[in-house]
């Protein structure tokens, strides 16, 4: 359900449980946050209209050179992950889809790795780079509108998107159309229970910070490993494990203005409490900044 307001504006239900019960959390720069007191997804509320939201990301709401800096941060994480991939496949390539795929960096090292690759990218600008630079096929559209074949692909990956979508819920009930049985779900998305601490913390020390921006990360939804299980269970998947992320090199965020040494020692810190912490806690608390979940079908 949703309501358009004036301004550009529309206001939704919750994606999870389709309720309207929520508390304002904060404003996160223009951008209302509320967590639904029945399930608690987090999300934004109102938020940009749909036709609104959509040209705004195929226009690419990065410069060029900041898409390129973001995916080679990346590179680490997309290694890890690919290998992870292959070593629960027992070394089989097959069919992967990579949606929201950016500049095509991990689909670059997964065709290096033997796999047959295709991306989606609503950024046009993207998708050229991509195609011209690195000889990929990628889509300019979204997966609803690619329509693929039921069992297209056996793994398919949403790096940093989930968060970004209007509907959640309905693209992951898409992807499980279009993954084989037996094939791999990998999300990426930001920990909301970190960057709700993250951006309360940077409000408090504002005025000491000169000129940095907020680095937490929030944009439609921001998602707990509860509420993402809870999503994945809604759209039909199960054999659902959340890690606490790889996490990035460097700082391509320019986050609290850390130098690029500075920022890989603080993520270092970061990492080991995180994994101390789901540890002593058997598994049940996640303070990483971002969880990956890896879902076979």
């Amino acid at each position: 359900m949703m309501n358009i307001l004036p301004g550009g504006q529309e206001f939704v239900s919750c994606n999870l449980c389709g309720n309207n019960n929520t508390k304002h959390l904060y404003n996160y720069g223009r951008t209302n946050i509320v967590k639904c007191l029945d399930c608690g997804l987090v999300y934004a509320n109102p938020r940009p209209r749909e036709d609104l939201n959509k040209e705004f990301f195929s226009k690419s709401h990065h410069s060029q050179d900041l898409e390129k800096r973001i995916s080679d941060a990346r590179v680490s994480v997309f290694k890890k992950a690919l290998s992870d991939i292959e070593l629960r496949r027992n070394g089989l390539k097959g069919k992967i889809l990579d949606v929201g795929c950016g500049v095509g960096t991990f689909l670059n090292l997964a065709k290096s790795s033997g796999w047959e690759v295709t991306g989606i990218e609503l950024s046009k600008g993207a998708c050229e780079y991509a195609k011209s630079k690195l000889g990929l096929e990628i889509l300019n559209s979204s997966i609803e509108e690619a329509h693929f074949d039921k069992s297209s692909f056996d793994v398919v990956t949403l790096w940093n998107v989930l968060d970004h979508l209007r509907d959640p819920l309905s693209m992951l009930k898409e992807t499980n159309r279009i993954l084989r049985p037996g094939g791999f779900l990998i999300i990426r998305v930001p920990n909301i229970l970190f960057h709700s601490c993250l951006h309360k913390t940077f409000y408090l020390l504002k005025r000491f910070l000169k000129k940095a921006q907020d680095p937490s990360i929030i944009v439609n939804y921001g998602f707990s490993a509860r509420t993402i299980k809870e999503l994945l269970r809604r759209a039909n998947f199960c054999n659902i494990q959340v890690k606490n992320a790889f996490l990035t090199k460097g700082n391509p965020y320019a986050s609290f203005n850390f130098s690029e040494k500075g920022a890989e020692l603080l993520k270092i810190f970061l990492n080991l409490m995180a994994n101390l912490v789901y540890f002593i806690s058997f598994g049940r608390v996640y303070i990483s900044s971002a969880l990956l979940v890896f879902v076979r079908k």
